[in-house]
């Protein structure tokens, strides 16, 4: 069974490419009994969403896969960015929050049994989550509830940010919280501001610079290979960048 971004490029496509997959599936037909059924008749079937809607909550059934110390959790769907070069913003649809209630909901039943240790929350744009429910981003608040649950939960890790949407609470929330880990997951994708506007990132360098000022634990990736990058370009990427910085081909 195929599920996720390939799935939903490629659709029925996938079927013909590739004959030992039994099914092609979006998430939200992956436990449908009646299509579980086709497959169990030797039925290849793809089911695809024009319009990804799908959005689990604290009810959903989840299956860990990590170790037992650490989970991730999924606060959004979606993304609303659009940067030129990902196709992320088409293949998943437009932001899709959960509410705060469902994710601290799911925080407590995840940790109930007293052996997790770490959460890394993660999302397209984590740092939008919530914007579309309460009109306005709320990844502080939802941190800071986080941190304040009586919880075994030693460590809340924070990914899958973009530079352009920090605000000062979080950062406020970030370095006052003691759960909160002192890192920042930050893909600020370029330092030359006509390489920030051919990707649409919609953030310039004086800004990355400052956040950096107000970040100073944060990983950061310069990804290579834009249609628009070239020698002079990576060089300014690696050597303006701020430091703690990985470059990526």
């Amino acid at each position: 069974m195929i599920c996720g971004c390939l799935s939903q490029m490629y659709g029925k496509k996938t079927l013909d490419e590739l004959p030992e997959a039994d099914a092609v599936f979006v998430r939200r037909y992956s436990r449908d009994r009646t299509y579980l059924e086709s497959i169990e008749r030797s039925r290849r079937t793809a089911v695809i969403s024009k319009r990804p809607a799908y959005l689990y909550d604290d009810r959903s059934p989840r299956v860990t896969l990590t170790p037992r110390h650490y989970a991730y959790v999924k606060v959004s769907e979606g993304c609303d960015n659009s940067c030129s070069y990902c196709v992320i913003s088409r293949l998943r649809g437009r932001l899709r929050s959960r509410t705060m209630g469902s994710v601290l909901k799911e925080v407590m039943k995840i940790s109930a049994s007293g052996a997790l240790k770490e959460i890394c929350i993660t999302g397209q744009d984590t740092t939008v989550f919530g914007k579309d429910n309460y009109g306005r981003p709320m990844l502080a608040d939802l941190v800071d509830k986080m941190a304040a649950l009586k919880m075994g939960v030693e460590w809340i890790r924070i990914l899958y940010t973009h530079p352009a949407h920090y605000t000062d609470k979080l950062i406020d929330v970030v370095r006052d919280r003691e759960k909160v880990c002192k890192y920042l997951d930050i893909p600020i994708q370029h330092i030359s501001d006509r390489l920030l506007k051919n990707m649409n990132r919609r953030t310039r360098k004086s800004d990355i610079i400052a956040l950096s000022k107000n970040c100073a634990s944060a990983s950061r990736v310069l990804p290579s290979g834009h249609p628009y990058d070239g020698r002079r370009a990576v060089s300014l990427g690696i050597t303006k960048c701020p430091s703690r910085s990985t470059y990526r081909a």
